[in-house]
């Protein structure tokens, strides 16, 4: 399945796009689901900062068309295409009222997330201000729900945020097939994906293509020939490459279910 970059809102819906991953299986169609998501980007070399949302909807109301990846079954694939420009998010979701505010406890204290309304018509739940949070890989975090009459109950996840890494060098005239590396996790249940950007022809300034890898987060992955020609034949200078290490928390209710969707994000612009 596709991810999009970043998965904020938009990927969780995306994934269903291309294989590559498996939809969790523990969450019916008939749930009311609640989705906080975490997006840690590297800040000045200093840390990690995120700005944490949360939605919450009737999967009733989309007939089940909005399913949850799950980082703990990845298929390995890779393909190439152009790079995509819609990342609004999904749109046309059942909003369900999960109470006028909900919590976020991290390590610095615990914030309140109100109603907001994205770009794309979505209501979220975030930070009023919509400020980065200084947060490090690897963090305790809860989110707790005071519920709503008629709407999303009382309920509460509690999960760890995912691990920092750091990419090996990656080839840019490979001879063969493109073997890329990058620090492995301390415990399972994570997934990587890794986008090799790049200008396909002199006419394009800019990264206009780009392969895309979703990988089990084991250490390595493999990019086929085929696709590595093509990011050996791109023009000098266009390429970079944007990764992100991500996993699923899930915690399922009755008639509801919690999920935390945790990824950190790195970009490599110097090549050997």
């Amino acid at each position: 399945m596709r991810q999009t970059r970043p998965l904020i809102l938009a990927g969780f819906a995306a994934l269903t796009a291309v294989a590559g991953c498996s939809l969790s299986t523990d969450l019916p169609t008939t749930h009311l689901i609640g989705l906080l998501t975490l997006d840690a980007l590297q800040f000045q070399d200093t840390g990690y900062v995120t700005s944490p949302r949360a939605i919450f909807f009737d999967q009733v109301g989309t007939n089940g068309t909005v399913q949850i990846p799950n980082s703990n079954f990845v298929v390995d694939t890779c393909q190439a295409g152009a790079i995509p420009t819609d990342t609004t998010g999904p749109r046309g979701l059942e909003h369900v009222d999960a109470g006028p505010s909900v919590s976020f406890n991290y390590p610095d204290g615990t914030l309140s997330l109100t109603p907001d309304t994205a770009i794309s018509g979505l209501i979220t739940y975030e930070v009023p201000g919509h400020p980065l949070l200084h947060i490090a890989p690897g963090s305790h975090v809860t989110l707790s729900v005071p519920g709503a009459p008629n709407g999303f109950p009382q309920s509460s996840i509690t999960t760890t945020t995912v691990t920092a890494y750091d990419l090996g060098p990656i080839d840019t005239l490979p001879a063969d097939s493109l073997r890329i590396t990058w620090t492995s996790p301390m415990g399972g249940g994570s997934a990587m994906v890794v986008e090799l950007k790049y200008a396909s022809s002199a006419q394009h300034a800019v990264a206009d293509r780009e392969i895309f890898c979703s990988w089990t987060d084991d250490g390595e992955g493999v990019v086929p020939a085929s696709l590595a020609a093509e990011w050996k034949a791109a023009q000098p200078g266009s390429r970079f490459v944007d990764s992100y290490r991500w996993e699923t928390t899930i915690d399922n209710g009755q008639n509801s279910g919690l999920i935390v969707l945790s990824q950190l994000h790195r970009r490599k612009l110097t090549f050997p």
